[in-house]
């Protein structure tokens, strides 16, 4: 019990110093843990900034694309220059389903050349 500390100590108020520094001392270190805290955060979070915006965007894009009919959006896929995914990444980087990811859209993407060059050669073949 404090009270009994205080009062049974012959010098009273150095001991009460004492404390009151302590107490001091211990919330200065607490709250200089507590900002170490906040910048680890904040350094994090803006570090990851731009990746979460581009990652934002790409969603509203499948999310509205999603929203087509399949006619639609096979004719704006047939337009399109460029092409979007979502790719899950975890923190330590792009996740190891990349390299599968990537195989298959260059798989995807050479059937549908190859599928076009044969329409191309049937319609010129009737002509």
């Amino acid at each position: 019990d404090l009270d009994t500390i205080f009062k049974e100590n012959l010098n009273r108020f150095f001991t009460i110093i004492f404390f009151l520094t302590f107490l001091v001392v211990v919330f200065i270190v607490a709250l200089n843990g507590f900002i170490a805290l906040m910048i680890d955060a904040h350094a994090h979070v803006k570090k990851n900034k731009a990746a979460h915006l581009s990652h934002q965007k790409a969603r509203l894009v499948v999310t509205y694309l999603k929203l087509f009919p399949k006619s639609k959006r096979d004719k704006l896929s047939a337009e399109m220059k460029y092409f979007a995914c979502l790719v899950h990444i975890d923190h330590h980087g792009i996740s190891s389903s990349v390299p599968g990811i990537l195989a298959s859209i260059n798989d995807r993407k050479q059937s549908l050349v190859t599928s076009s060059k044969s329409i191309v050669h049937r319609q010129v073949e009737n002509l």
